[in-house]
């Protein structure tokens, strides 16, 4: 399965967290647990902006 969220925004961290947040979202409505979800509000990032923007 591919999964493609488009947000159309000037700010990449921004577009990261919200896409982040709908995938996340519609995870927890198949069922699926996300506890240790490694993008929580930037915490966990060990990348650039860009390289996590990229990814």
């Amino acid at each position: 399965m591919n999964v493609e969220i488009i947000v159309f925004t000037d700010d990449p961290i921004g577009a990261l967290e919200k896409a982040s947040a709908i995938l996340r979202t519609a995870l927890h409505a198949t069922g699926a647990q996300t506890p240790e979800w490694p993008i929580a509000h930037m915490t966990h990032h060990t990348g650039t902006v860009t390289h996590l923007a990229d990814a």
